[in-house]
């Protein structure tokens, strides 16, 4: 985990707290459908500035190795859009395998 990594385990704390009252509303009946919304866009705030806090200070690299997996598309954009621009005092490193050729079938 990054926290470990960073010697830092409480920096994601605020980020935590937000999943969890996330899905304590995704049980509950009747939850209006703007409040998840809501309480979705603070987590990601608040994951950024987490993020912002651990890399203050401190030379660090983030690996993403599997990145190509991810099936949302909106993840990519989201990385792409918030995290990278925000994020700026780390080096971020991307690694994926090229998408796989067509096998080509004999006659």
């Amino acid at each position: 985990m990054i926290s470990e990594q960073l010697n830092t385990p409480d920096v994601f704390t605020v980020y935590w707290d937000f999943l969890n009252q996330l899905d304590l509303r995704r049980q509950e009946k009747n939850v209006h459908p703007n409040m998840l919304a809501n309480l979705e866009a603070r987590a990601n705030r608040s994951f950024i500035a987490c993020c912002q806090d651990a890399v203050k200070d401190q030379e660090i690299v983030l690996f993403f190795d599997t990145f190509e997996k991810v099936q949302d598309l909106y993840a990519g954009k989201w990385f792409t859009e918030k995290f990278l621009p925000e994020v700026r005092d780390a080096i971020i490193v991307i690694a994926g395998r090229p998408e796989p050729q067509m096998a080509e079938m004999p006659d």
